[in-house]
């Protein structure tokens, strides 16, 4: 199975590469509506996380917490069970009778406490709707919320993880790109709305036929340099 999640990650490349570029065709799209007020309450959320990650001590636990308790979701979803759960500064475990891309990856591809905080947001200003006046308090703790998941993330990705080598170094980090990359344009998409939605796929599709294309013609010259060569060799023989 390894090998064969080699070659998706492979296929998928193509995919990544195209989103983002067309990351950067939404930004420079969105230029015009963008509210540096609400950018900054945002970033300053996500900037303070990364100085904390990087000059104060971690709080490893709350990572750990969250980390097993989306694997133990991820199970519960795919109709596992779970035998036990374990959390402790230093690592943590879930065991359960079932695994998967799924259930391994996760933890890196759910944004737990981002998405935690949004829904409690979104379920607030449905009941309590002057709360809005507050939004920018709610921006900082999700760029800080965003911060904590990436930052976690990013480190974790640079150690040995069963979570990875299990499912393939390639395959794992191929995905958890693709994942975190796409929530992160369906919401910058969605917030700033620089686009309609039938525009934005039409133009996304071009950038992914056009990386495609280039894949292919490049596997094709090379495929014919190849030939020539073999050619080539039979003729001297």
């Amino acid at each position: 199975m390894k090998i064969l999640k080699f070659f998706i990650a492979l296929f998928l490349l193509p995919f990544l590469t195209a989103s983002c570029v067309f990351g950067h065709y939404l930004v420079f799209q969105a230029y015009v509506n963008w509210s540096w007020a609400q950018a900054s309450w945002f970033l300053g959320g996500f900037l303070l996380w990364v100085i904390y990650f990087f000059f104060l001590p971690r709080p490893n636990w709350l990572y750990v917490f969250g980390h097993e308790c989306t694997h133990a979701l991820a199970v519960v979803m795919s109709g596992g069970k779970i035998d036990d759960f374990k959390v402790t500064s230093r690592g943590g475990q879930v065991v359960c009778n079932k695994m998967s891309a799924w259930i391994a990856l996760s933890p890196y591809l759910v944004p737990l406490y981002p998405l935690i905080i949004g829904l409690i947001w979104g379920v607030l200003l449905v009941f309590l709707p002057k709360l809005s006046e507050f939004q920018n308090i709610f921006l900082f703790t999700w760029g800080l919320t965003w911060s904590f998941h990436v930052t976690f993330t990013l480190y974790v990705m640079g150690r040995v993880q069963t979570d990875f080598s299990s499912q393939g170094y390639i395959f794992s980090f191929v995905v958890i790109a693709l994942v975190n990359l796409w929530m992160v344009l369906i919401l910058a998409w969605w917030w700033l709305q620089p686009f309609g939605l039938k525009e934005g796929a039409g133009q996304f599709l071009d950038m992914l036929m056009n990386h495609y294309g280039f894949v292919w013609d490049g596997m094709m010259d090379l495929m014919k340099n190849l030939l020539k060569r073999i050619a080539t060799a039979h003729e001297i023989s």
